[in-house]
């Protein structure tokens, strides 16, 4: 009907052991990667590629979750992601990432003072 069914969404955080729980095999997983990368392709940054790759994957991953620190992860890796495509003469696309990290500090930004307006705290 007429009523507003917004549902209220909950962020959370979580504790820095956690945080080394998904980070250890993500750099495992990485370096397997840039192992491949070296192999199977003429790339000549293996490991900022590789790193983007990965890592990503582990912020989607934690962004789904509602993790406010899932922002910060965003961050590096497009900082990472700024330096390949700077090395790589690919200027404009260096600047799109650099607004990808102003949108990636409002959304923390956002979600942490929605995480200070949450009635129960969710700290993983």
């Amino acid at each position: 009907s007429g009523e507003n069914t917004q549902l209220e969404i909950k962020i959370n955080r979580l504790k820095i052991h956690k945080h080394l729980i998904f980070i250890s095999p993500t750099c495992l997983l990485t370096l397997t990667f840039v192992k491949a990368l070296s192999i199977y392709t003429d790339s000549n940054l293996p490991f900022n590629n590789a790193v983007i790759f990965c890592f990503s994957i582990l912020g989607t991953l934690l962004a789904a979750e509602k993790v406010l620190e899932s922002w910060l992860y965003w961050i590096v890796i497009y900082l990472v992601a700024i330096y390949v495509y700077t090395i790589k003469g690919l200027e404009l696309t260096a600047l799109l990432f650099a607004l990808y990290i102003i949108l990636s500090i409002q959304g923390y930004l956002v979600w942490s003072q929605k995480k200070q307006h949450q009635k129960k705290p969710a700290l993983h």
